[in-house]
């Protein structure tokens, strides 16, 4: 039984475009996992910051200094001021709220 070269080429033109594509997706789908692993780092990074400096303006005694920046940053972003609320945390991101009654 012969194969005719004609069938053969094609075969292999298009085991190799496959090969080609399969690489092409692959590139592309580790360079998006890798820029959201940088990016998630670089979040956690900014937290980490934030936190510490948080926590030497605690220490210093720095908490109730900035009020009026705290009040024009919540009215620039449309937040409302809650009054006699509370919350607790379940887990990291969800709190249970209620009015106070």
């Amino acid at each position: 039984m012969k194969i005719s070269t004609t069938k053969i080429y094609r075969t292999n033109i298009i085991l190799a475009i496959s090969v080609g594509v399969l690489v092409v997706a692959y590139i592309f789908v580790s360079n998006f996992i890798l820029s959201q692993s940088y990016r998630f780092d670089v979040l956690k990074r900014h937290l980490d910051q934030s936190s510490a400096l948080l926590d030497s303006a605690s220490a210093h005694g720095d908490d109730g200094q900035n009020l009026e920046q705290i009040s024009l940053f919540a009215q620039r972003n449309g937040m409302v001021e809650a009054k006699d609320t509370y919350s607790l945390f379940k887990d990291s991101s969800v709190a249970v709220s209620s009015n106070g009654q």
